[in-house]
């Protein structure tokens, strides 16, 4: 059982056996995500993405992306993967 449904774009990676920088190479490709890095309006309209806080030395929120909804759709699109 998940604690969250929303990762990581590097967790999504480790999941893939892939890294962050090809996850947000291909959701480039699938126009989830834009060229500024932040998702695109149909990522927000499928309900793909989420923020959530970090906290450290400061506390600031990343984009987490939900991995039951998102990884079917870079698995059948394992091409922009690479």
């Amino acid at each position: 059982m998940l604690v969250s449904d929303y990762f990581s774009m590097r967790e999504i990676g480790k999941l893939l056996n892939s890294n962050s920088h090809r996850v947000g190479r291909a959701l480039k490709r699938l126009g989830l995500r834009l060229e500024n890095g932040e998702p695109s309006p149909q990522a927000h309209q499928l309900g793909l993405v989420k923020k959530r806080p970090v906290y450290g030395k400061e506390c600031f929120d990343v984009w987490t992306w939900n991995a039951p909804k998102l990884l079917p759709i870079l698995e059948a699109n394992k091409r922009y993967l690479s």
